[in-house]
């Protein structure tokens, strides 16, 4: 890749200006040349257009699109999709911040790959809302991708991926069903395409607000979400050779017990540890959890720092 090369940044938001305002401003330090923002404002109240009126990033250019209903974060990437004209598209969650190198790092990487490689993306740092840092995610997994996203969305959020903007098209952009899980499968189906490559640095800032994300909605993930995922993944996982879908399965229930713990649904999250033991008996950190959730608050915190404490640690 070319530092001549256009790389358009895609920023769905609704209703969050403080945080759109920070999240534009990472966009406008990125050292990186070439970029075209677009923002897609998802109706909310106070128009973005507004929100950004004295905002006058130096960028190759500046687009905002208001749909004139509100109708989800994945309608809006494929609005901007839709708008976009840069070779690369880099999509940021509003309430999330970006290191100024992470463009150009992409892009040097980019530069560097096989012309298999139509991902690239970096670590995250994780902080709460005191700012404080509760965890560095290093990226360790490359290649060919498919089986390891089986069981689990490694890269996190949207806001670390540069993705080529053909392969975004032929996957045919987004899924607009999905309310949560939307990165996971959409990473998923990208993968079925090309290799990714890692950065591996932290160069993304996620906020974890207390039930500020639709990731915590713990009964859409059960009622809309993982229904959809499973008719998604099941076919995926019938063709790749090795894969036991009682395994897949379990892990799903995994990730849904650990959304229904962050939702405070303990008895919940004891029956989707205990369907996922069943299937795979032998995955020690079931056990943890469904440990954990017969404790309750006492429980889910430990266990939620010695995790986080691993995954510093690479572990």
């Amino acid at each position: 890749m070319s530092k001549a090369e256009l790389v358009t940044v895609v920023v769905p938001t609704y209703d969050r200006p403080k945080l759109l305002r920070r999240a534009v401003q990472t966009v406008a330090e990125q050292t990186y040349d070439r970029i075209e923002l677009v923002i897609v404002d998802d109706c909310s109240p106070v128009p973005a257009s507004d929100v950004l009126s004295e905002f006058d990033p130096s960028l190759e250019a500046v687009t905002i699109v208001r749909h004139d209903a509100n109708r989800g974060a994945n309608v809006a990437r494929n609005t901007g999709l839709h708008k976009a004209r840069g070779e690369y598209v880099a999509f940021l969650d509003d309430d999330d911040c970006w290191d100024e190198r992470k463009i150009e790092k992409q892009a040097n990487a980019f530069g560097r790959a096989p012309e298999s490689v139509g991902v690239v993306y970096t670590g995250v740092e994780h902080v709460d809302e005191n700012m404080q840092t509760n965890a560095v995610l290093t990226p360790q997994v490359e290649g060919a991708v498919t089986k390891r996203l089986l069981y689990g969305n490694f890269l996190e959020t949207f806001s670390v991926a540069m993705i080529e903007r053909e392969l975004c098209e032929r996957v045919g952009g987004l899924d607009e069903r999905f309310p949560s899980w939307q990165d996971w499968e959409f990473f998923l189906r990208l993968s079925l395409w090309c290799r990714f490559l890692a950065v591996p640095e932290p160069l993304v800032v996620r906020h974890n607000r207390p039930n500020g994300q639709l990731s915590h909605d713990y009964d859409r993930k059960t009622e809309v979400t993982a229904p959809l995922f499973r008719e998604v993944v099941r076919p995926i996982a019938a063709e790749l050779d090795d894969i036991d879908w009682t395994t897949v399965d379990a892990s799903l229930e995994y990730h849904l017990g650990r959304a229904a713990m962050r939702n405070g649904r303990y008895s919940a999250a004891r029956r989707h540890f205990g369907r996922a033991i069943r299937q795979h008996p032998l995955e020690v950190p079931y056990y943890v959890y469904l440990v954990a959730a017969f404790g309750g608050k006492r429980t889910h915190r430990p266990i939620q720092r010695i995790k986080r404490r691993l995954v510093r640690y690479g572990q």
